[in-house]
């Protein structure tokens, strides 16, 4: 944890320093669609199934470095939801199935390359490290006898725990239309690749591919 919190004070002391030069700096607002593996396992006689689209949303601040370095920080809400069926009668708990939705912030610092341009595009290729940390589960239990019932847990705690923290590599390309000089549209397919295991009864790291649509500022 230590070395995380000195990576992340110097990506905000660069920025500090950057803010009295003469750099470009960027503010980009972005969504998208999340794709995650290797992260369901069955609980407990329940199926996790993968039903419910994963998506994210978030604002990021960056500073150039000449024309092709850019350094960034990104603040993002990313939601992880799916479906817990026990798909037997008579169970102890009387359920018939759970939707569940984990809610998690992102504190990514990045470093962007500007690999070429053609005439209004840009491309770029990105990397950086994820910081993901749960802030709660949002679980909606349906019952056999059609009753239904909500439980909100904080920090991951619920019945069922998960990773609370996870940390993993990203890696991926940034395709930029220029309306102009000072505005931008942005298509950013990603993958990042977790160093720890959502559930520890998973036979591996968590992984997630997701694609952002996104409006860039320059400054």
């Amino acid at each position: 944890m230590n070395k995380r919190i000195v990576l992340v004070l110097t990506i905000l002391t660069a920025f500090t320093l950057g803010a009295f030069s003469q750099n470009n700096m960027t503010l980009g607002v972005n969504a998208g669609y999340d794709y995650n593996s290797a992260y369901l396992v069955d609980i407990d006689g329940a199926d996790n199934m993968n039903q419910i689209p994963d998506f994210n949303v978030g604002v990021d601040v960056g500073l150039e470095f000449g024309e092709r370095i850019r350094a960034r920080v990104e603040l993002k809400y990313v939601n992880i939801s799916f479906e817990r069926d026990f798909a037997y009668t008579g169970n102890d708990l009387d359920i018939d199935y759970s939707k569940i939705s984990v809610n998690n912030l992102n504190l990514n610092p990045r470093f962007d390359y500007r690999l070429f341009s053609i005439k209004n595009f840009d491309t770029y290729i990105t990397t950086g490290l994820r910081l993901e940390f749960t802030a709660g589960d949002y679980i909606r239990t349906y019952r056999n006898d059609g009753s239904k019932s909500d439980l909100r847990y904080f920090g991951g705690s619920g019945r069922y725990v998960h990773k609370s923290v996870m940390t993993g590599a990203i890696g991926g390309f940034i395709f930029k239309y220029n309306v102009n000089e000072k505005l931008g549209i942005t298509v950013s397919p990603e993958y990042t690749s977790f160093f720890t295991r959502f559930y520890k009864q998973n036979d591996m790291a968590m992984q997630r591919a997701n694609v952002n649509v996104g409006i860039e500022w320059t400054f």
